[in-house]
């Protein structure tokens, strides 16, 4: 980072080297500060929901569309906790009944701290961020992913429009595609190196 990139850095370490003070610093934003800057992101989210309201659901028909505007308790309400629900109990299942399925059995191998493996990478859903910076200089890529990131947060107030079919809405729905697309081609590009 220009200017105060080497502060930040001793900042955040807690002194010259990585030591105790970097883990613990690192533990409490972790416990303390993510968990804070999350309620705060979904405290947004909802005071604009509040204030917004939700999108109007289209109904389309044959020969016309109408909007139709669902309130959100009970309807809504009752689906998300019906997907919170569902979706805690496959989490549950599967760490404590079929963990084999996600976390290979190389994960329960005690680290060596004196030897990296050579085949060392990342998880399936960060392969794309791996990839991404082999093919283009780093600071291009890492520029790339922060677009991407603003983006993703500032959609709701780019796309503001009233019609909410994708169909009616080409432009987000090619750039859904064209991003999803280049995510996918990026995993495989980075499974496979």
């Amino acid at each position: 980072m220009p200017f105060v990139g080497a502060d930040l850095v001793y900042w955040a370490r807690g002194g010259e080297f990585v030591g105790d003070a970097t883990y613990r610093r690192a533990f409490a934003a972790h416990v303390g500060l993510l968990p804070l800057l999350l309620l705060a992101v979904v405290a947004v989210h909802l005071a604009l929901v509040r204030r917004a309201g939700l999108a109007p659901r289209v109904r389309r028909r044959a020969d016309t569309a109408t909007s139709v505007r669902v309130p959100f308790y009970p309807r809504i309400a009752l689906r998300q906790a019906i997907s919170i629900v569902g979706f805690s109990i496959l989490l549950l299942v599967s760490v404590f009944f079929v963990s084999d399925l996600f976390f290979p059995a190389a994960h329960g191998v005690p680290a060596d701290p004196f030897e990296t493996p050579a085949d060392v990478k990342p998880e399936w859903y960060f392969l794309w961020a791996y990839q991404l910076p082999r093919l283009m200089p780093e600071g291009v890529a890492l520029l790339l992913q922060g677009v991407a990131i603003a983006a993703l947060f500032a959609l709701p107030f780019i796309d503001s429009g009233p019609d909410r079919h994708p169909l009616d809405r080409p432009v987000i729905t090619t750039g859904l595609v064209l991003a999803l697309a280049s995510l996918v081609v990026l995993s495989v590009l980075g499974y496979r190196a």
